[in-house]
This record gives structure tokens, sequence and C-alpha cells, in this order.
């Protein structure tokens, strides 16, 4: 995938969340820009940049895909949106069950944002539900590794 993808997706991020803040008040786009650093692939950074933007924006697929984005990242970002109605334990199943690499790692380094500098921040029930799905995930991930060697 094309480097460029990742600036495109980041384009669109900055856009689609501009005014948006954190729990902490700091602007959106700074906890998406941790995230992205966190990954190594331009499918991952770029997927990294809109992982929120379904579910927290008006875009959607289609409007990604009218913008240029890749159909892989589309499809990473689509895994990552939790669905209406859907528990977060069903949510981080969902996102385990995939065998999506990209998602999965992305979600890692979602969470790991999350639980890093700002964990104090947290209310404790919120940690435990993060720590779980971290567990979980990691656990996904390291069968995925399994199954490719």
């Amino acid at each position: 995938m094309k480097p460029e993808q990742a600036r495109l997706a980041e384009a669109l991020a900055r856009r689609a969340h501009e005014g948006q803040t954190d729990r902490t008040g700091r602007p959106y786009w700074r906890h998406l820009a941790a995230v992205a650093e966190a990954l190594t692939t331009a499918e991952g950074r770029a997927t990294a940049w809109l992982h929120d933007v379904v579910e927290d924006t008006g875009e959607t697929p289609a409007t990604l895909s009218g913008a240029g984005v890749d159909a892989a990242v589309i499809d990473n970002v689509e895994t990552l949106t939790r669905r209406g109605g859907e528990t977060y334990a069903a949510y981080i199943e969902r996102i385990a069950a995939s065998r999506n690499e990209t998602a999965i790692a992305v979600k890692l380094a979602d969470l790991d944002e999350h639980l890093g500098h700002r964990a104090s921040e947290l209310p404790a029930s919120l940690t435990r539900r993060y720590e779980t799905a971290r567990a979980r995930l990691e656990a996904a991930a390291a069968k995925a590794t399994r199954r490719l060697s």
C-alpha cells in the first residue's frame, strides 16, 4: 500500500474530527496521531487515523471510498467500528475473531494509548475493561502469528 494512503487518512480524520476533544480536553486528533505512530505500515497508519471516524463522525465507508481510501483500509475501519447495540465485550470478541491482523494491531495500539500516559485519568472500571480487552486481543494476535509460522 502506498504511503499516500496514510497522509490521505490523516487529512480526512483531522477534518472529520475537527473540534472534537478526548476525555482530557485534548484535540481528538492527538489520540489518533499517537495510535498511528505505533503502527509500522502505511495500511496500519491509515487505519489508525480512521479507526474512529465511522463511529464518531458523519463519515461512512462509502464517503471514505469516494475520498480515495483503499478498500483494505475501509475493511479494517469497518472491523474496528462498534455497531449499535453491540456490547464492548462482543465488540472486542468480534475484532479478535476477525483474524484481521491490521485491525487487531490498531486496536491494541488504541488500547495502549488509552492505558498509557492517560491511565490515571480513567475510572478504574474503564481501566479494567481496557486491560481485559488488551489481553484478549494479544491472545488473538499471538494465535495469528503462530498460524503464519
